[in-house]
C-alpha cells in the first residue's frame, strides 16, 4: 500500500509536469502561429505595395516608351531625357524583380516555418496521446489497487474472525482444563476419603479381631466353668450372646476379607498419587467405596 501510494504521487507529479509542458508547448505553438500569421500578413502587405509600385513603374515605363515612340522626331524632347526615363524604367523593373525574388524567399521561409510548426503540432499530439495512455493505465492500476485493498480488507476480516474464533476456542479449552482440574481435585479428595475409610475399616477389623479373641476366651471359660454363674440359664444366655457376637464378628470379618480380595497387596502407607492414576482405576476405587458403605448399612 505504501509503495503504491508513493508510485501514485510520483505519477501525479509526472502527469502534472507533462500537462504544464503541453500547455507551454501549445502556447508556444499558438505564439508561433500568430507570429507567422502576422509576418505573412506583413509580407503580403509589402508584396502588395511592391506590386503597386511595380505597376506604377511599369506604367511609367510604358508611358516613357510611348513618349519615346511618339516624339522620337520631336525636337521639344531631348534624347537625354528619353534615355533617363528608359533607365529609370529599367531600374524600376530590376527593383521589382528583386522584390519579387525577396517575396519568393520569404514565402519559402514561411513554408519552412509552417512545416516546422506542423511537426511541433504532431509531436505535441504524440505526447498528448502518450499522456492519455499513461493516464488510462494509471486509472487501471488505481482500480486494481482498489480491488487489492478491498480483497486485503476482506482477508483481514476473515483472519480477524478466525482469530476471534481461535481465542474463543482457546478460552473454552482453558475452561475445560480448569473444570477437569477441579474434577481431578474432587476425585483426589474422594480418593483420600476412600483411603481414610479403608484405614478405619482396617482399624475396626483389628478391634473386632481383639474382641473376637476375648469373646472366644470368655466362651471357653464359661464352657469350662458354668457353675461360676448364678444359674445355668444365665450361663446359656451369656453363651448365646457371646456366640452371636462372635458369629457377627466372624461374619463381618468374612465380608471384610471378601472385600479385600478385590485389592490384593495394597500398601496403605504408599498410596500412589491420584494425578498418576487412570480414570478406570479411580472408578474402581469409587465402586469399592460404595460397596463398603452398602456393607456397613447392611450390617447395621
Amino acid at each position: 500500500m505504501i509503495a503504491f501510494e508513493v508510485e501514485r504521487k510520483s505519477f501525479e507529479k509526472e502527469k502534472e509536469f507533462l500537462r504544464n509542458q503541453m500547455t507551454a508547448e501549445e502556447k508556444k505553438i499558438q505564439d508561433l502561429k500568430q507570429s507567422q500569421l502576422n509576418e505573412h500578413a506583413k509580407l503580403l502587405k509589402e508584396l502588395e505595395d511592391e506590386r503597386l509600385k511595380l505597376q506604377e513603374e511599369k506604367a511609367r515605363v510604358e508611358i516613357a516608351k510611348t513618349l519615346q515612340s511618339r516624339h522620337s522626331d520631336d525636337s521639344g524632347l531631348s534624347r537625354a531625357e528619353i534615355d533617363a526615363a528608359v533607365k529609370y524604367a529599367e531600374e524600376a523593373a530590376s527593383e521589382s524583380e528583386k522584390q519579387r525574388q525577396r517575396f519568393i524567399e520569404m514565402q519559402r521561409l514561411y513554408e519552412i516555418k509552417r512545416h516546422e510548426l506542423m511537426d511541433q503540432e504532431n509531436s505535441l499530439r504524440v505526447k498528448q496521446s502518450e499522456l492519455e495512455n499513461s493516464i488510462f493505465k494509471m486509472k487501471q492500476r488505481e482500480k486494481q489497487a482498489e480491488q487489492s485493498v478491498k480483497q486485503t480488507k476482506k482477508t483481514e476480516l476473515m483472519l480477524m474472525a478466525k482469530y476471534q474464533s481461535l481465542q474463543k476456542y482457546t478460552m473454552e479449552l482453558s475452561e475445560r482444563e480448569t473444570k477437569i482440574a477441579k474434577e481431578r481435585l474432587d476425585v483426589n479428595q474422594e480418593k483420600l476419603d476412600l483411603q481414610s475409610q479403608r484405614r478405619k475399616l482396617f482399624e475396626t477389623r483389628c478391634s473386632l479381631c481383639k474382641i473376637g479373641e476375648k469373646a472366644d476366651e470368655l466362651k471357653g471359660i464359661i464352657l469350662k466353668n458354668p457353675t461360676d454363674f448364678d444359674d445355668i440359664n444365665s450361663a446359656n444366655n451369656e453363651k448365646l450372646n457371646l456366640e452371636n457376637f462372635s458369629s457377627t464378628s466372624e461374619n463381618f470379618e468374612t465380608l471384610f476379607n471378601q472385600e479385600l480380595q478385590f485389592l490384593p497387596g495394597v500398601d496403605l502407607e504408599n498410596v500412589p498419587n491420584i494425578a498418576d492414576m487412570s480414570d478406570d482405576y479411580l472408578d474402581s476405587d469409587l465402586l469399592m467405596l460404595k460397596f463398603d458403605i452398602l456393607n456397613s448399612n447392611r450390617n447395621k
